[in-house]
């Protein structure tokens, strides 16, 4: 059996640039030896649909979970925050090579949520024209 590496998008190939940061990869996706905690920090794992949400979300999300698409994505959009402070969702996602900022607005709040990333001033996207919010990873 080979060993499954998480993807970008669970249908799509994963562009070579989301592993930029191995480190991160181990840190947001669980293992056999911690009972499928993620590095035994269950604080990291989020819940990815809302009970009101229609089942078909509640699908979605276990697809996500299953094939290892959400601990590359998070990893991706923590590791493109480290390397871009002050980016927008947008401008991280164009970063790394998504069409669109759907992923990046999913998983930055999730990073919020946990304080690995935090919003910063609000300035005009350079992508999508609109004022909206920066993220940062604290500083300690």
């Amino acid at each position: 059996m080979s060993e499954r590496k998480p993807t970008l998008e669970a249908t799509t190939a994963t562009p070579a640039t989301y592993l930029a940061a191995p480190p991160l990869i181990g840190l947001l996706q669980p293992t056999e030896s911690n009972g499928g905690r993620i590095q035994g920090r269950p604080d990291l794992e989020f819940p990815l649909a809302r009970a009101s949400d229609p089942q078909t979300s509640h699908e979605a999300a276990d697809r996500a979970l299953a094939s290892g698409a959400v601990y590359g994505q998070r990893a991706a959009v923590l590791g493109a925050v480290k390397r871009r402070p002050g980016a927008t969702a947008g401008e991280l996602a164009r970063d790394l090579g998504h069409a669109t900022n759907h992923v990046t607005c999913r998983r930055l709040p999730e990073l919020e949520a946990r304080g690995l990333v935090r919003r910063g001033e609000p300035r005009r996207c350079r992508v999508t024209g609109f004022r909206c919010a920066t993220w940062e990873v604290p500083h300690d």
